[in-house]
C-alpha cells in the first residue's frame, strides 16, 4: 500500500533515520516512478545525510516532472 509506504517514510523522515526513509522512498519509487512528490521527500533524505549529489539530482527530476521544490531549498542544493 503506497499510503502506509508514504506515511511511514515520512515518520523516519521525522525520526532522523534518513536510510530507512530512503528506502521506502526507493519503493515507493518504484511503484509510482511518475510521482513527483517522492523524489522532493527522497532528495530532502539524501540532503540531511550530506550527499547533496544525489539530493540535486532527485530535485532536479522532480522539477522536471513538475513538482515544486522550494527555491530556498532548490538554493541550498546548488
Amino acid at each position: 500500500n503506497t499510503n502506509v509506504l508514504r506515511f511511514r517514510a515520512i515518520a523516519y523522515q521525522q525520526l532522523q533515520d534518513h536510510s530507512a526513509a530512503i528506502k521506502d522512498f526507493n519503493q515507493l519509487i518504484k511503484l509510482r516512478p511518475k510521482s513527483a512528490p517522492f523524489y522532493v521527500m527522497r532528495s530532502k533524505s539524501y540532503f540531511a545525510m550530506g550527499n547533496k549529489s544525489l539530493a540535486l539530482q532527485d530535485a532536479s527530476k522532480a522539477k522536471e516532472m513538475g513538482a515544486v521544490v522550494e527555491e530556498e531549498y532548490w538554493r541550498s542544493l546548488q
